[in-house]
């Protein structure tokens, strides 16, 4: 088949049927090359949807060997203990809810719940939307505050026919360098939760009900927890500069201001460009110093 990624790009592609012996040795195979032979770390396991998911896991992990790091798109039921390292589809580059940013925030909470723990959106989206967008740095800036905040942070250019130019941009390389900062600040925090998550399941990126069986707290969706002790809550809609947050129970800190919070409770944060709502549980160590806003320019 002959698949065109955006105009004047096309590939062929072919399907391997994982569901039979012979399917799933060749692709084994493949995998066992590339990873062991060829010296790669690991794989981006793309498509794989559909009843051979469980199959398409298990030759993959079986190819790759102890070690190798697979980010994966699909999984089935049963692929959760052989692969927890997953994108989140190829998003839309847009404020669709269906299809674009607050899509990826979604597919990490539910698909954690699933029992898949670790989770990186593809920054900035894969595909270009239809009628574009009308402030395309926003988008992205926004995009990459919640894969900053996320187990996995990992840009994509994807199938767009222009991206953010990332490399020679003033503000995206700021964004772009506090984020990773921030991200590499979180790191011994998230391998603490990822061992948390082999050794009993509990997810890294937590719906509020997870921590907190309030019933306002089944009604807090757009927002997460890494963990127990920090509060994410994404800015996915345009033009967005402040939002409504529900605190879980107990005493929570602002990261960005130090301000204290009482939870059990609905509270307004500001959200400007450069900041993502992020609130650590007082006395967690986790972020315990508070952090500069970045980017005060921008409103």
């Amino acid at each position: 088949a002959v698949r065109r990624l955006a105009p004047g790009v096309a590939v062929r592609t072919a399907s391997v049927d994982v569901g039979t012996p012979r399917g799933r040795a060749w692709w084994r195979s493949r995998v066992r090359r590339a990873v062991r032979r060829v010296g790669f770390d690991g794989a981006m396991l793309d498509l794989g949807e559909g009843p051979e998911a469980l199959e398409y896991t298990r030759a993959s992990v079986g190819g790759a060997g102890p070690g190798a790091v697979l980010l994966q798109r699909s999984g089935g039921p049963g692929s959760q203990r052989l692969n927890g390292v997953h994108f989140t589809g190829d998003q839309q580059r847009s404020w669709d809810r269906r299809r674009g940013l607050p899509s990826a925030l979604t597919a990490m909470v539910t698909g954690s719940l699933g029992g898949w723990p670790v989770w990186g959106p593809d920054i900035g989206g894969f595909t270009t939307a239809p009628d574009g967008v009308r402030d395309e740095r926003e988008l992205w800036i926004r995009w990459v505050q919640l894969g900053a905040l996320s187990p996995l942070m990992r840009d994509m250019l994807g199938a767009q026919r222009h991206a953010v130019d990332l490399w020679t941009d003033r503000t995206t390389v700021a964004v772009f360098r506090t984020y990773a900062r921030l991200h590499e600040r979180l790191r011994p925090y998230l391998e603490g939760l990822a061992e948390e998550a082999h050794r009993t399941g509990l997810p890294i990126v937590r719906a509020p009900f997870v921590v907190d069986a309030s019933p306002a707290a089944w009604r807090a969706r757009d927002e997460y927890l890494l963990g127990d002790d920090l509060l994410v809550a994404p800015v996915v809609r345009d033009g967005v500069r402040a939002r409504s947050v529900w605190l879980p129970r107990g005493r929570w800190v602002d990261v960005w201001t130090g301000a204290r919070l009482v939870g059990g409770r609905t509270v307004r944060a500001t959200a400007p460009l450069g900041r993502i709502p992020l609130f650590r549980r007082s006395g967690a160590r986790v972020l315990a110093v508070a952090l500069a806003t970045p980017h005060k320019k921008q409103k």
